[in-house]
């Protein structure tokens, strides 16, 4: 009978050893229950050198068209030939940064109380060009005008004026310069702006 109990207490103990062992290996591989990190992310591109790509660089502003206020508008002596008369309009930029005039002025007379004197002038119909002018520097328009009407039959003239009206090219502003044109039968045509004074 005692040798049957000694049997049954090794017996017992084996089993209890076995069921702890077997508990043991049925349990996780420590530190496997988190979420690994996503290939692709910020991490990862970090670690394989990815370098960001640099925003492109902003592109150089264009220049400006030249407003009225960068300008000082004077008229210049005419040039005459073959009872002809060129006035040049002259642009001076007195602001501080290039700008430019790209087209033609729009030009008409004016008398001594500001009223204008008849219509305004045509354009010439010459290819426009764009025309840069530096601070300080100057760009031209002609204004055609026939020389007291010489070469027309009876000519009939307009009263002289005592201002030209001079809107630069894309701008609303008119600028007055002091100047005695007299417009006689024949053109009174103005063409593009163009670069320098002669």
């Amino acid at each position: 009978m005692e040798s049957m109990i000694t049997k049954c207490g090794v017996l017992l103990g084996l089993s209890m050893i076995l069921g702890a062992g077997l508990t043991a290996c049925s349990g996780g591989v420590p530190g496997t229950t988190g979420s690994s990190q996503p290939a692709g992310t910020a991490g990862s591109a970090a670690a394989n050198g990815a370098v960001p790509t640099p925003a492109a660089s902003r592109p150089p502003d264009r220049l400006g068209a030249c407003t009225a206020q960068q300008l000082r508008v004077t008229i210049g002596e005419p040039d005459a030939g073959a009872g002809q008369l060129y006035h040049p309009i002259l642009f001076t930029n007195i602001g501080d940064r290039p700008c430019t005039l790209t087209g033609y002025p729009g030009v008409s007379l004016l008398d001594a109380a500001g009223s204008q004197i008849g219509s305004a002038a045509t354009r010439s119909g010459q290819p426009v060009t764009p025309v840069t002018v530096s601070p300080g520097g100057t760009a031209q328009a002609l204004v055609h005008t026939s020389n007291h009407g010489v070469g027309y039959d009876n000519p009939t003239c307009r009263p002289v004026s005592t201002y030209v009206r001079v809107y630069p090219p894309d701008t609303h502003t008119g600028v007055r310069a002091p100047y005695r044109l007299e417009v006689c039968t024949g053109p009174f045509e103005v063409s593009p702006v163009r670069p320098g004074t002669g």
